[in-house]
């Protein structure tokens, strides 16, 4: 509507380059994967009533 009130034109589509439609492939291994801690399973963290008292 204001396109043609202020003499817009339509703009024709890019093209892309042939080949464009299939994503190059992508790796993430940046490296070897972290080992595990000694002790992950500690149980629940304390509650400020259980804590070790002053």
């Amino acid at each position: 509507m204001l396109n043609k009130m202020f003499g817009f034109q339509p703009k024709p589509f890019f093209t892309a380059q042939a080949g464009a439609e299939k994503a190059p492939p992508v790796q993430f291994n940046f490296g070897p994967a972290p080992t595990p801690g000694a002790n992950l399973n500690q149980g629940p963290a304390p509650t400020p009533a259980t804590a070790a008292s002053p």
